[in-house]
């Protein structure tokens, strides 16, 4: 059998506040395996022993911006200057914002949990319990929980004291390191949603907090899916909190919350758009803080507006079924159960006493 032939491989450029002007040459194999063989062309001395070109491999800050330069290649999306992508979220830096894009990132997780929890009001205790006995509903034996796309962990805050083994997975870097702040001791993949590989499996997966709106076509629905039911034990539950559907959309009005927590004070206006299946939400931040002064930024998330036939579709392929469609809390949007098929147990047939010779 003739030899594969081996994967092309490109360049990508990285440059970031906190690595050297770096380029590496990839496989273009669109997978992440294809990062992990990154190997370094160009590029100084390196914080963990690079040493100067070829060969190296690629440090883990320097992988976590690698993983979202592919996730801006496969998007068609520029990770210019002033700009960094995660999932389908651009944020949109003041241009002379210079050397505080640590500050910023600590930003976007402290507004991300102002919002939410002062502003909005969710119960994200009250909610994991909610998502605790549902599970257990569907599979007594539950011990293990992933929360895929897990933001900053409040979730996993309160689902680790419900099951014996609790991991999380998310790609927004700022998000992944306010989760494992949070969360002493429990493991926070930086992953894609779409296309993860761990080395386990679990009792539960949940994808919460409409992060499936994120894919971009049905097909990277279909893989998503795929992707968490992978990681699912036979008889595990899937838990997934879809985005809106296309009849329930409504684009036009303009959203505005204030939060403040003593110390910092918080006001985001969001204004959606529709155009087809896709969804659009442009939000504006600003964020005061004591001693520090007001900063500005604006995001802006395009998510999917999948249909439910087409969750089911998804949710088929994958080959998990017991499908239930459940309220949700205070929206149209539903939770949607789903349990993985346990393996058949072959039985040998029953053919009598062996003849006599």
């Amino acid at each position: 059998m003739a030899a594969s032939p081996a994967p092309a491989r490109r360049s990508v450029a990285v440059r970031d506040d906190h690595l050297p002007d770096c380029e590496f040459s990839l496989d273009d194999r669109g997978d992440r395996d294809g990062l992990r063989d990154a190997e370094l062309v160009t590029g100084g001395d390196l914080a963990a022993g690079g040493t100067g070109p070829g060969g190296h491999r690629v440090l883990l800050s320097i992988w976590e911006r690698l993983v979202e330069l592919d996730v801006a290649r496969r998007y068609h999306l520029s990770p210019a200057a002033g700009h960094v992508v995660h999932h389908a979220m651009t944020i949109n830096r003041p241009a002379d914002e210079g050397t505080t894009n640590v500050a910023h990132n600590q930003d976007l997780a402290s507004a991300y949990e102002l919002i939410y929890t002062v502003a909005a009001g969710k119960d994200y205790q009250r909610e994991a319990y909610d998502i605790t006995d549902l599970i257990r509903q569907r599979n007594p034996t539950a011990d293990s929980l992933l929360d895929v796309a897990c933001g900053t962990g409040l979730h996993l805050s309160h689902f680790r004291h419900s099951f014996a083994h609790v991991e999380g997975l998310e790609l927004a870097e700022p998000m992944r390191k306010a989760a494992i702040d949070r969360l002493d001791g429990i493991t926070v993949h930086a992953g894609d949603m779409r296309d993860f590989r761990l080395t386990r499996r679990f009792s539960a997966v949940t994808c919460l907090f409409s992060s499936i709106g994120y894919a971009r076509s049905v097909e990277e629905l279909n893989q998503t899916v795929d992707c968490l039911a992978a990681h699912l034990e036979p008889g595990g539950v899937l838990l997934l909190e879809p985005w809106f559907t296309p009849n329930q959309w409504i684009s036009g009005p303009v959203d505005t919350g204030t939060a403040a927590d003593g110390r910092r004070h918080l006001t985001r206006m969001c204004v959606s758009h529709q155009n087809g299946t896709t969804s659009t939400l442009t939000m504006h931040y600003l964020l005061g803080e004591t001693g520090t002064g007001i900063r500005h930024w604006s995001e802006e998330h395009t998510l999917t507006l999948f249909t439910d036939e087409q969750y089911r579709q998804a949710i088929r392929q994958a080959g998990l079924h017991d499908v239930q469609w459940l309220p949700g809390w205070g929206d149209l949007r539903p939770r949607i159960s789903a349990v993985k098929r346990r393996r058949a147990r072959f039985t040998a047939p029953h053919s009598g006493p062996a003849p006599r010779p």
